[in-house]
């Protein structure tokens, strides 16, 4: 389950995301869309300026392990380089 506040002074859109085992904060910008998937124990996490097509390779994209809320990027690091569709097949640290 998402949960978004929004937080004026800083103009930036909290999300909230509630695993099978506990609560992960994920900060975006308001030009931002944000897509989640659960599949296989994992809860995934994307991130993309609005308009951008799930297999374009231009999202952020992450992984929480549902098991112990463990929070790894795509590819190591937060770049906005992955393609959502392939989430699952991604090498996440």
């Amino acid at each position: 389950m998402t949960f978004d506040t929004y937080n004026r002074s800083k103009n930036e859109i909290t999300k909230f995301i509630i695993t099978g085992v506990g609560t992960a904060v994920v900060t975006g910008g308001p030009n931002e869309i944000f897509k989640t998937a659960n599949a296989g124990g994992y809860t995934y996490l994307g991130f993309a300026v609005p308009g951008t097509a799930t297999s374009g390779a231009l999202w952020k994209v992450m992984r929480i392990t549902d098991a112990d809320d463990t929070i790894l990027f795509a590819d190591g690091n937060g770049e906005y380089d992955n393609v959502y569709d392939n989430r699952a097949s991604l090498s996440y640290s």
